[in-house]
């Protein structure tokens, strides 16, 4: 290689590095909520009553795409009493943003399940989360979801 292409070749792998976008770092905060997300997925794939009742705050609210609220008892409560078992729950396009103490969390989960009476259930859940830290934790306090059939 010639000195002159040497310059450009140089030239043109140092434009490149500029230009290129890089992976921003990970703020500690980001990854607890990333974290308590998981766990959060985790449990209620689980219908693991106790591990949800330590991520939900003790004021949280769940709306569904009807309307309808449920408070922490109330969905602690359908944990309990839920006759499906999960097969499978994977998340998609989960994003987070955080606005200090506060976190909003957006995404898809993916679930299969199905009940005693046979009955199976296939279904995208869009959400979004809301956590705030209190404490040095991230605490849900608001969620709100829909059911889709998947396709």
């Amino acid at each position: 290689m010639s000195g002159r292409a040497a310059v450009m070749f140089v030239a043109c792998a140092l434009l490149l590095w500029l230009v290129m976008p890089r992976a921003l770092p990970v703020s500690e905060d980001t990854q607890a909520v990333r974290e308590a997300e998981q766990q959060l997925a985790q449990a209620s794939a689980q219908g693991n009553v106790h591990a949800l009742g330590l991520i939900l705050s003790s004021d949280f609210i769940a709306t569904d795409a009807k309307g309808n609220r449920e408070n922490r008892a109330q969905v602690l409560d359908g944990f309990r009493a839920t006759p499906w078992r999960v097969e499978s729950l994977r998340q998609e396009n989960v994003r987070i943003r955080l606005y200090g103490p506060t976190a909003i969390v957006t995404g898809t989960d993916l679930v299969t399940a199905h009940n005693a009476a046979g009955l199976d259930r296939d279904v995208s859940h869009p959400f979004v989360h809301v956590f705030r830290k209190r404490g040095g934790q991230w605490f849900l306090i608001a969620g709100r979801g829909s059911l889709l059939p998947v396709s």
